[in-house]
């Protein structure tokens, strides 16, 4: 995928060598899809981001592995694949994107930006599609990382809002908004639910005051979608998974300004 648009909206192509005198950046660049397929992603980088259509797939920093096919979904019409290149002294450069169906071959129904000006034009046509409603925020997890993407939201303070939660992993969550200062009390009575014989098929969602708002449990590859109003004090207020053994990992927060 040649064609990429920068943060500041620049235009850039990268070609099969990847452009190693940009040693980090945050790049976009969107496809359209005739249907609905699973594709696989692939990149070679040790320090970066990935994320389709809004839900993060990768998210790694590590000096022992770099090759990565990431398998993914698309959605019928037009798909944000976005990746950010981490800098610093371990900076690698930006490195080339390639997308394929899960066998190793071109995926079918499939067109892809060929010049700046279609690319563009595929970013406009999808902000109009996604990012026109703003009553809905979306949260996902990552797939096999036990982590939230994004890991911070922002609302205003009762602010009304339907919360969706993504869920591409293979195992399963489900999202807990506490109050401040209070994710390790809520965590620790989820650990006591987990050692409960009888809680088999239960949420995991401690009864407590401390708790504000939660999802029941989402299997991989489903989602939920539920209304939240943000709480009328403004704080950060701690997000949680209380599947057991995940909270203690999997978290995020909530800003309420």
């Amino acid at each position: 995928m040649p064609h990429w648009l920068t943060d500041l909206s620049e235009a850039l192509e990268v070609g099969p060598d990847g452009k190693r005198d940009r040693k980090e950046a945050l790049v976009r660049t969107y496809v359209r899809s005739g249907r609905p397929q699973p594709a696989v992603l692939s990149l070679r980088h040790q320090h970066c981001r990935v994320s389709v259509n809004g839900t993060q797939i990768l998210d790694v920093d590590t000096w022992w592995s770099s090759d990565w096919n990431l398998q993914t979904s698309l959605r019928k019409g037009v798909n944000e694949i976005e990746v950010e290149f981490s800098g610093g002294n371990r900076a690698q450069g930006i490195a080339p994107v390639h997308l394929f169906d899960p066998v190793g071959t071109a995926l079918r129904e499939l067109t892809v930006p060929d010049s700046a000006e279609a690319l563009r034009q595929a970013a406009g046509e999808y902000a109009r599609v996604h990012r026109a409603g703003g009553d809905t925020v979306r949260l996902s997890a990552v797939p096999n990382q036990l982590a939230f993407s994004p890991r911070e939201l922002r609302l205003k303070a009762g602010r009304k809002v339907t919360l969706v939660f993504e869920n591409p992993d293979l195992q399963i969550h489900n999202v807990v908004i506490s109050r401040p200062g209070t994710l390790e009390t809520v965590g620790l009575l989820a650990d006591r639910l987990a050692l409960d014989p009888n809680a088999g098929g239960q949420p995991y969602v401690p009864d407590h005051e401390a708790v504000l708002w939660s999802t029941p449990l989402v299997n991989g590859g489903e989602q939920v979608a539920l209304e939240f109003t943000a709480p009328s004090t403004p704080g950060r207020y701690p997000i949680l998974c209380t599947f057991p053994g995940h909270w203690r990992v999997m978290q995020a927060t909530l800003v309420v300004e």
